[in-house]
């Protein structure tokens, strides 16, 4: 089978000095060569977000896949043993954009990857993560990193992969709207199938970020501390401080004990603490609360159509959202010490 391998990956390559070229050899759309001594049934392959491939077939050591549509987003390749998935999912997910591409690899309990022709865009997304992490190793300056992933936006403009790049963007900077308001104009015309992406949804979450200004808090639904649908209803002439937080959040469970011994100075700014939780467990929400004697206003969120932390962009823990008198947004940032000096200047 190696012999065999090598033999296809040199005639696609080089044409092994013959005159066969790329167009006489009968390649499919998607082409997977791969070596395994695992005892798989079938394969399933499927595109994530845009829902337009959903495959399963018989498993064989050479695959030749013909598509519905154009290769042109994340895909996930899964390997079906008795039924069940050999490997996590995350690590079956290959970014592809392309023709006629040969994926050559091996499975041991997942996809190890050898080779990837004619997809340039599965080296583009290797590279990148790459390139971001050793960025963070090296303490590098914010605008360095900020300005390499505008960069790899307008490298990899054309495929979705640019909206997984750019999502890491819009959480470095999710609460500077001059910096998103750069990133929207870079984004802005992409091709529809991009913008409307259904897994990674960069594009409308940065026009809530963007428009959002005002939030009438009495229109959403949150359990109460008797796990009892509620409303917000905040008091007249009150500043309100939302609090973004869950259980096993170590840094807001540490700014807790600082918001604790900052109840004074909240209350005699005029300033309403609310906590928005996104556990699940009631018992285990409200015995942390009981347990630590925390007795300022606290809600769960009802995971609903309509719910905050969607509406407000909420996706890192903790998030402080500080509203004036009339519901406008003044403030949103991960950092309590943040809203502190803002609140002290009041």
């Amino acid at each position: 089978m190696k012999q065999t391998i090598v033999l296809l990956i040199c005639v696609f390559i080089f044409g092994c000095k013959s005159d066969i070229k790329q167009k006489d050899i009968d390649f499919a759309d998607l082409n997977l060569i791969l070596q395994t001594n695992e005892k798989i049934d079938s394969v399933w392959i499927m595109d994530i977000g845009q829902q337009r491939e959903n495959l399963k077939l018989p498993f064989g050591d050479t695959l030749k896949i013909n598509l519905k549509d154009s290769i042109n987003d994340l895909y996930l390749i899964n390997f079906i043993k008795n039924g069940k998935i050999v490997s996590s999912p995350m690590s079956n997910q290959i970014w592809l954009k392309g023709e006629k591409i040969i994926i050559q690899g091996r499975i041991e309990n997942q996809l190890l990857i050898d080779t990837v022709i004619n997809s340039d865009i599965y080296y583009n997304s290797k590279r990148f993560r790459k390139n971001y992490k050793e960025l963070f190793n090296q303490k590098a300056d914010s605008n360095k990193i900020d300005n390499y992933i505008l960069k790899s936006i307008e490298e990899n403009y054309d495929s979705p992969f640019s909206l997984q790049v750019a999502d890491n963007y819009i959480r470095r900077n999710i609460n500077q709207k001059d910096k998103l308001k750069k990133l929207n104009e870079l984004i802005k015309n992409q091709n529809s199938l991009i913008k409307n992406h259904g897994f990674i949804t960069v594009h409308s979450d940065l026009k809530k970020k963007l428009k959002i200004k005002k939030i009438n808090l009495s229109e959403y639904k949150l359990y109460n501390k008797k796990n009892q649908i509620s409303e917000i209803t905040a008091y007249e002439n009150k500043v309100i401080l939302l609090d973004f937080w869950f259980v096993e959040c170590a840094p807001c469970i540490r700014d807790h004990k600082i918001i604790s011994q900052r109840l004074d100075l909240l209350n005699n700014k005029n300033v309403e603490l609310i906590g928005i939780s996104i556990d699940k467990s009631y018992s285990k929400w409200h015995q942390y609360l009981e347990n630590k004697n925390y007795n300022w206003r606290n809600f769960r969120e009802i995971d609903t159509v309509q719910m905050l932390t969607k509406d407000l962009g909420v996706s890192d823990f903790p998030t402080y959202v500080l509203l004036n008198k009339n519901g406008e947004i003044e403030k949103i940032t991960n950092s309590f010490e943040q809203i502190e000096k803002l609140i002290i200047l009041k």
